[in-house]
This record gives structure tokens, C-alpha cells and sequence, in this order.
């Protein structure tokens, strides 16, 4: 998977800075989605939310739009108040953020060899 670090060379010009962005997203992110998982899991629907608004702000700068819309969708639903029914339709969404930030990471591997 290729990632997308446009915005970040626009916005943080040298590499140093954007390599020591992405390292800290790989050592951040998946801590912060562990705790989005556990509160969701624990029914902290609202503490869910906010984890997951926090991954989204820092998927942002990657561009990944499916994996954005996921952790957004993720947000505004805990964060709406869920149902046991909506709670168990998001678990899909919830499976396919972590595959997603997984590839991610990845493709920042590959690009760094961190």
C-alpha cells in the first residue's frame, strides 16, 4: 500500500519533521485505538468517540478517505448514543479501521524502514 504523504510535505516541508510525524502516528495510533476498542467494548460509547475522533485527525494528514469515513463513522455513531443493534453493525466498521491502520502502518514501514 502506498501512503499518501502529500499533505504532509505541504505542510511540514522538511522530511525530518515528517518522518518523526509518522513514527509518532505508528507508535500513537494503535495505543489509541486499543482504547477506542476497549470503551466501545466496555460500552463508553462516548470515550469511544473521542478516541476515534483523535485517530481521525491524525488520518487526515495520510489522505486515506476510506479510512477517515470509517473512524468517522465510528465517532458519530458512539457518540450518538448506540443501540445493541447499531452497536453490533459497527463492529465491522470498527474490524476494517484496524485492517486499514495496519496497512497503513505498513506502507509507512515500507517507506521508512522504521
Amino acid at each position: 500500500m502506498s501512503i499518501d504523504i502529500s499533505l504532509l510535505k505541504e505542510l511540514l516541508v522538511d522530511d525530518h519533521l515528517i518522518e518523526s510525524y509518522l513514527k509518532n502516528f505508528c507508535s500513537e495510533v494503535p495505543a489509541q485505538f486499543l482504547r477506542m476498542k476497549q470503551c466501545f467494548d466496555l460500552k463508553q460509547y462516548e470515550r469511544a468517540s473521542i478516541e476515534a475522533h483523535g485517530i481521525k485527525s491524525l488520518l487526515a494528514y495520510l489522505n486515506d478517505q476510506e479510512a477517515i469515513q470509517l473512524a468517522q463513522s465510528i465517532e458519530q455513531n458512539c457518540n450518538s448514543g448506540l443501540s445493541e443493534l447499531t452497536s453490533t453493525a459497527l463492529k465491522p466498521a470498527i474490524i476494517r479501521l484496524e485492517n486499514k491502520l495496519h496497512e497503513i502502518m505498513h506502507g509507512i514501514d515500507q517507506l521508512y524502514r522504521m
